[in-house]
């Protein structure tokens, strides 16, 4: 990364949390200020840290990551956040984009993947894994077909 990015981890498996932590220990620049195990501790979390960028899951107990993302974009229309599921369905990636968030990638995502993500989120541009961009494509594509 450029220069040093807040980031807010929000998955309600504590292995993924330590599992991306750990993949980008060596990244300069990235600064894993906190992190949350649901919507409600998110949101709570993004009102106390200065944070940069939120990585979330979509499906999470309570509210979903759909809808964290949703009320941290009404309460903090700068927030960036990078969603990321299993689930590459275009109801799915529609409601996050819907809500607010600059990216969708999915869980089989490799370190530099993320990385390009992260950063691209954090310049407030989009990012979608390649799968998640087909699968956009085919459904905008089936909307204008005759």
């Amino acid at each position: 990364m450029s220069s040093m990015v807040n980031v807010m981890l929000v998955d309600d498996l504590k292995i993924i949390r330590e599992g991306i932590k750990a993949l980008l220990a060596d990244v300069p620049g990235i600064n894993f200020i906190t992190e949350a195990d649901n919507g409600e501790d998110a949101i709570d979390k993004f009102e106390i840290y200065d944070i940069d960028l939120v990585i979330i899951d979509i499906e999470m107990p309570g509210i979903d990551g759909v809808e964290t993302t949703k009320r941290l974009i009404q309460n903090h229309p700068e927030a960036k956040v990078l969603g990321f599921s299993m689930h590459a369905e275009e109801a799915t990636i529609e409601a996050m984009i819907d809500a607010g968030a600059k990216s969708y990638i999915l869980k089989n995502f490799g370190k530099e993947e993320l990385i390009e993500a992260m950063e691209m989120v954090n310049n407030n541009q989009y990012f979608f894994s390649s799968e998640v961009s087909g699968n956009l494509l085919k459904d905008l594509l089936n909307k204008i077909k005759p």
